[in-house]
């Protein structure tokens, strides 16, 4: 059986405990008392660059970028709810799905209107509630029609073994993205519309 050869973790080799705590605390990130602004300040400028063009920016890949962060968001939320109403509260599970999913879907659309594009909206809130819902129900449709037409042909192909297993993976990541990508294509054109963008537009 071989023998490890400690010999590569000798002391000099790695840095000191102080040594890295004083490296982070150039950075400025241990103190208790910065503000936000303070401890982005201390990030290296091409880190703080790219912070500030995901959380401002309105160009269409920094929107696309909180669009992906918020459906994240979104399906945690989706998750969690059903198996709380599910599991601990002991409602039915197509019940608690329905709930969970309606949840989620109203939790998306504020994150969207304030996050993903900015609250300096131009349209009615509950109008843009109600295409927001319309927009993800038809993205929804269509992940799932993609997910079928991909196991479908799977199963034609007559794939079997671990092909057929990874199949409904397949199917489902491949539904996901393009429904992903045809929710935020139809939101950022038809549902939120913002005083920024149409600005932009005009000049």
């Amino acid at each position: 059986m071989p023998v490890l050869d400690c010999a590569i973790f000798n002391k000099r080799s790695l840095p000191s405990h102080k040594s890295l705590i004083s490296t982070i605390d150039e950075w400025g990130l241990l103190s208790k008392h910065r503000t936000a602004g303070e401890t982005l300040q201390a990030f290296p400028p091409c880190m703080k660059r790219l912070i500030r063009h995901y959380f401002k920016s309105h160009s269409r890949l920094a929107q696309f970028m909180r669009f992906a962060t918020v459906g994240v968001k979104v399906s945690l939320i989706d998750a969690g709810l059903l198996y709380l109403l599910h599991f601990s509260f002991g409602f039915n599970l197509y019940l608690s799905r329905f709930v969970s999913l309606g949840a989620a879907i109203g939790a998306g659309y504020l994150l969207n209107r304030y996050f993903t594009f900015g609250g300096d909206q131009r349209g009615c809130f509950y109008r843009q509630m109600a295409g927001h819902f319309g927009v993800h129900l038809t993205g929804g449709l269509i992940n799932y029609g993609v997910f079928s037409l991909v196991v479908t042909i799977g199963h034609r192909m007559g794939l079997e073994g671990f092909a057929l297993t990874l199949l409904p993976l397949f199917g489902l990541v491949t539904g996901g993205v393009i429904g992903l990508l045809f929710n935020f294509m139809c939101s950022k054109r038809f549902v939120f519309q913002t005083r920024v963008r149409d600005a932009e537009a005009s000049s």
